[in-house]
């Protein structure tokens, strides 16, 4: 008895062109700032996240990965839910700055693990793909250490010859499988 049998229809309509005008402005938005939560902003990130997701399920052998996520658009948080049984590192990406410094994190089988440390350098699982995810339109030769062996594949990078050798990403000094 809170809303009358006859106001129920004018809200009807109300709802109704409330949820028009939503999926029109989703869909066509109509300036710069909402076209970054549109419809075909959402779908160009699917794709992304998709095809690097995809790209470390074609990596996996025998062997387990070793992730490394750089700022990439694909979460470290989607990477440990869809890789459990590898290794997850997330590293600040800008470590040179002291103020945003943050230090790297390790998940594996779905919690967070202390990073084992050789020195300054993070020790990486042994016998392990290391698998590189970078941020968008960061070419890999301005973030990873030359002379890993890196191959694209899709979006991501990775290498099976960094063996024993020192790895840096965006400043993290890594320490490679023995």
């Amino acid at each position: 008895r809170f809303v009358q049998a006859r106001s129920v229809q004018p809200l009807a309509r109300v709802a109704l062109a409330v949820l028009a005008l939503n999926a029109a402005l989703f869909f066509l938005p109509p300036g710069r700032l909402a076209r970054a939560a549109s419809f075909r902003a959402v779908r160009n990130i699917d794709r992304e996240v998709t095809a690097a997701l995809e790209s470390i399920a074609s990596l996996r052998n025998r062997t387990p990965l070793a992730i490394i996520h750089y700022g990439a658009i694909t979460s470290w948080r989607q990477l440990e839910y869809y890789f459990p049984g590898d290794f997850v590192f997330v590293v600040s990406q800008n470590p040179a700055d002291a103020t945003a410094r943050e230090e790297p994190w390790l998940f594996h089988n779905r919690r967070r693990r202390p990073l084992e440390r050789a020195g300054n350098a993070i020790l990486l699982p042994d016998r392990c793909r290391i698998v590189c995810l970078l941020p968008p339109g960061q070419k890999s030769s301005a973030v990873l250490s030359p002379g890993g062996g890196w191959i694209e594949h899709g979006p991501v990078v990775y290498s099976d010859s960094i063996s024993g050798g020192i790895l840096t990403i965006g400043g993290q000094r890594f320490l490679g499988p023995r």
